[in-house]
């Protein structure tokens, strides 16, 4: 077959070369074109101020409060939640919600745009603004669960009250220990421990480990044995001067205890909390007082302090002969005049609130 000859019009042109280039060459990426979105994201999208997972995990419990947003929640916690808004298991929720020192320190310092924030970020945001949070924290945690955690200690040592008074009371549990320490001091004749008036409650397990010459019997089975030959089978039925032992012997006096300690501590941080915020509204009222005085004469508004520094320095600046031959006065002195005089009002504005105050403060106590 013949080959066929390419007409000129069929042969590309440079032109068409570079158009083809231009439209079909892949292109290399240099440092110096367009970043893909992945690294702009990176440089310009969320500032991740904390862990990512961490954020994840408070993002999930703060589904818990909906019905708040995330300024509400923080003002709701700064304020002990007053309307009760926050019960059931969104308190144990609120310690969760806590930054950590890290994460207040990153939040501190970030000074960009807060649509760059992660909802925990912004819900951290509010939060530094809550004085004493992790105390608040505890506090409403403390209001919403201490009548139930006091009820159910107070019900634990009544317990445990109730079964030490029905064993001390227990005639049956008198003649089996007073049988235990006779067979005692018989076997024990003749030594150093032999004739003693009494016994530790361990020494109670030696009735089952100490046996006969046949290795058959125990010492409690003999004890057993006694009473039922001498007719006081009835003595054997202990627990029925005691029922409610089984129950009692499941709680741990020293976890009882700490119990209490606790409960202690939490109200004593409640109690604190309240001065605190008692202390924090006499500060608010005294701050009023004083900017209202300050107000009460809206039309004339107070000297500037500078006003006299500025004039005092356009008089050294004029060059007029009397202001060369008269002493200029020193423009700090006008300046501290007008400041002294400005902190004795304030003293005595503060002289006149702190009286008040004190009686605020009285009448809270």
């Amino acid at each position: 077959t013949k080959k066929r000859r390419l007409t000129s019009s069929c042969i590309p042109e440079d032109s068409d070369v570079k158009k083809l280039e231009e439209l079909f060459q892949k292109k290399t990426n240099n440092g110096k074109g367009p970043k893909d979105s992945a690294t702009e994201k990176d440089g310009k999208g969320m500032a991740k101020l904390i862990d990512l997972n961490r954020a994840n995990i408070i993002a999930i419990s703060l589904k818990a409060f909906r019905d708040f947003s995330h300024k509400e929640l923080a003002e709701t916690i700064a304020n002990l939640d007053p309307d009760t808004k926050i019960v059931g298991e969104r308190v144990q929720f609120l310690t969760g919600l806590l930054p950590n020192q890290t994460e207040v320190a990153a939040i501190k310092g970030y000074r960009g745009d807060e649509s760059r924030l992660v909802p925990a970020e912004v819900f951290f945001r509010h939060l530094l603004a809550v004085p004493r949070l992790q105390t608040k924290v505890h506090v409403i945690q403390t209001i919403s669960t201490f009548r139930d955690s006091a009820k159910e200690t107070s019900l634990a040592f009544q317990l445990m009250k109730s079964v030490c008074d029905q064993v001390m009371e227990s005639d049956k549990l008198q003649k089996v220990l007073e049988m235990v320490l006779h067979i005692g001091n018989i076997m024990n004749e003749g030594t150093r421990t032999g004739d003693i008036g009494g016994f530790k409650f361990e020494s109670l397990l030696k009735l089952t480990q100490t046996k006969s010459m046949d290795g058959k019997l125990t010492v409690l089975d003999y004890l057993v044995t006694t009473f039922i030959d001498k007719g006081d089978r009835g003595v054997l039925d202990i627990g029925l001067d005691f029922p409610e032992c089984e129950q009692a012997g499941k709680i741990l006096l020293s976890d009882l205890i700490g119990d209490a300690r606790g409960l202690r501590m939490s109200l004593q941080k409640c109690r604190t909390e309240l001065t605190e915020i008692k202390s924090d509204q006499c500060d608010k009222r005294v701050t009023r007082s004083m900017t209202s005085k300050f107000a009460e004469t809206p039309n004339k508004p107070p000297a500037d302090p500078r006003a006299s520094l500025f004039a005092a320095i356009k008089a050294r600046s004029d060059g007029s002969d009397e202001a060369k031959k008269k002493p200029v006065e020193d423009p700090r002195s006008a300046l501290l005049v007008s400041i002294k005089k400005r902190t004795d009002t304030s003293e005595s504005h503060d002289s006149d609130e702190g009286d008040s105050c004190g009686k605020v403060k009285g009448s809270f106590s």
